[in-house]
């Protein structure tokens, strides 16, 4: 009798951990297929930017079309090199982020909705947003019910060898090879100057838009309000983007408004510049 229940313990105990492999295998199936679909994704969004980048170098450089054909395809390289080189932590990524596996596996990588392998179409339980930012990109997810959230956020540094390390793809070797043999290296420190001013004018222009906003100010106003504004600017960050940097640069302010607000409008610029940290612009 002993002998027969331990042989049918075993026999549960087996089909327990057969039925708990088959349950990993298919979780694991999973994590592989999101992660292919964020990688995919992710390349076509470094790519696109990327490609924007060289269409500026073209014309600023009045590059040919053998030349910007080749940085946009280095461009794309680089992008699905880095997009290799980032898998594992997106996979470790999604382990930490994906709530107990439902019976229906669909999820949303930006707009596109995806189902797991073998899976009918239902509401996704796990949507991944894919943001390129100049130095990195957020990889945000929400989930369940309740539509809780959290996110990552990946650098793009490169090593030598292509692998994830703030350089917006920079030091990846394919796209540094390619740069390297198409513009000289005054031409690379021209372009570097062209972008630090493109977004200064950009941070600018921003701040003009919320102050005039704010201050409700006249075109006339917004005009003096830009020229005002261009020395008060302290140092930008290139990697920090338009937002971030107009945030902080807002924040920055002198209580003293300038002179060409009207009274009304400065008494609100002291109130608004009162507590910087509690960002009202």
């Amino acid at each position: 009798m002993k002998t027969k229940l331990a042989l049918l313990s075993l026999l549960f105990f087996g089909a327990g951990l057969m039925l708990a492999d088959e349950e990993q295998e298919n979780k694991n199936a999973i994590i592989e297929h999101i992660a292919s679909e964020i990688c995919h994704e992710l390349t076509r969004v470094l790519a696109a930017h990327r490609a924007v980048e060289v269409d500026d170098m073209q014309r600023v450089f009045d590059l040919n079309a053998a030349e910007t054909r080749r940085l946009k395809l280095a461009a794309r390289g680089a992008a699905e090199q880095y997009s290799k080189a980032a898998l594992e932590s997106i996979e470790q990524g999604i382990v930490r982020r994906m709530p107990p596996v439902p019976e229906q596996y669909t999820f949303r990588v930006n707009e596109k909705t995806v189902t797991g392998p073998g899976q009918e179409e239902s509401a996704p339980f796990v949507t991944f947003t894919v943001c390129e930012r100049p130095t990195g990109f957020w990889l945000e997810t929400r989930s369940g019910p309740r539509n809780r959230g959290g996110g990552s956020y990946y650098d793009l540094s490169g090593d030598a060898e292509g692998r994830p390390g703030p350089s917006n793809l920079s030091k990846q070797p394919l796209w540094r090879k390619t740069l390297d043999d198409t513009l000289t290296a005054e031409q690379q420190m021209e372009y570097s100057g062209h972008r630090e001013r493109r977004l200064k004018r950009a941070v600018v222009s921003s701040m003009v838009a919320a102050l005039s906003y704010e201050l409700l100010l006249s075109d006339e106003q917004d005009r003096e309000l830009e020229l005002w504004l261009a020395p008060q600017l302290q140092k930008l960050q290139g990697e920090w983007g338009v937002v971030l940097n107009t945030a902080i640069q807002l924040n920055r302010l002198p209580a003293n408004a300038p002179e060409f607000l009207s009274d009304t409008q400065r008494e609100l610029w002291t109130k608004l510049s009162a507590d910087a940290s509690a960002d009202q612009w």
